[in-house]
């Protein structure tokens, strides 16, 4: 086991049976070139979403330390809790969805502490995490996902035979956070960008018209195609005014996402109503402006509406 004599009074406040491994030399890494360096520094793995990736890097860690389980568990900013977002060996955790708060247990207290800590004997320990005893872990090594001085999560590794985790076994898993943590917020971010163009190109297609009716005398076709990928405020709509007269505008809203979509939905469904009202083109810009400027200091679109 790490020599840990210098970090005894880290232990008591830590609780019972938790080790920090935290030797007075630094923990080397495994050199360039290695089995277990090559499967942590596989550049194919950022590229991976992010189920996936999380897939990928529990096998790569349990076969590399020849561990019974592995689990990931990453921060939740809202509610200040570590979530099990993937496991080997104790899928339990996720299928129950796990919350572990910061501070508290196994691995709440890497994740305060932002140290690797060590069990021996899960049985005579502070573990919160009941499903750790159920499954009859014997032994565990956690820990912290930091990117950029910023936690995102908690790695551990368990064995079901009591193990004495040591400064290889350390180094090991401390690389594996090390390159572990930016692809996973990597792919995370981009879970998270994509989720919210989906959104907004839901909501920007519920928001425009299904179809346009034609009408008496007039023939209405159309073809919406954004000149990329981003997803913004565009909108266009044709309808009919009193005394058989017909309406169209086109108006784009600055921005991109959900805010955009969401603001043009609230623009078009405004000059509609004005021009329902009878307003001329002109009032009713002039009207729609003065709702825009109400909504926000920074909210501008342009639009064009023109009546036959």
């Amino acid at each position: 086991m790490a020599d840990t004599r210098a970090q005894t009074h880290r232990q008591h406040n830590l609780g019972t049976g938790q080790v920090v491994l935290l030797p007075a030399e630094p923990v080397a890494e495994p050199a360039e070139g290695s089995p277990s360096a090559y499967r942590f520094t596989d550049l194919r793995l950022s590229e991976l979403p992010i189920e996936q990736l999380l897939v990928e890097l529990l096998n790569r860690i349990q076969e590399a330390l020849e561990v019974d389980t592995v689990a990931i568990l990453l921060l939740d900013a809202d509610s200040q809790q570590l979530v099990a977002r993937a496991a080997n060996g104790i899928e339990e955790e996720v299928e129950r969805g796990v919350r572990i708060p910061l501070g508290r247990g196994f691995a709440g207290r890497i994740a305060a502490e932002r140290v690797p800590i060590f069990i021996a004997d899960v049985n005579h320990a502070d573990v919160l995490n009941p499903i750790l005893r159920e499954k009859g872990i014997a032994s565990l090594l956690g820990v912290p996902l930091i990117v950029e001085g910023e936690l995102i999560g908690v790695l551990h590794v368990g064995s079901l035979q009591p193990r004495t985790f040591g400064q290889s076994e350390l180094a090991v898993l401390q690389m594996a956070a090390a390159r572990a943590a930016p692809a996973i917020e990597h792919a995370r971010l981009s879970a998270a960008l994509q989720h919210e163009h989906d959104v907004s190109v839901a909501l920007q297609r519920s928001l425009l018209p299904k179809r346009l009716v034609d009408m008496v005398g007039v023939k209405v076709a159309t073809r919406y195609l954004p000149a990329r990928e981003e997803v913004g405020g565009d909108w266009y709509d044709v309808f009919e005014l009193p005394r058989g007269r017909v309406g169209i505008v086109i108006g784009d809203v600055v921005g991109h996402g959900i805010a955009a979509a969401a603001l043009m939905g609230r623009l078009r469904t405004a000059l509609h109503s004005y021009a329902i009202e009878g307003h001329g083109p002109g009032r009713t810009l002039e009207l729609v402006d003065r709702f825009v400027q109400s909504l926000s200091e920074s909210a501008m679109a342009t639009a064009a509406y023109a009546v036959f």
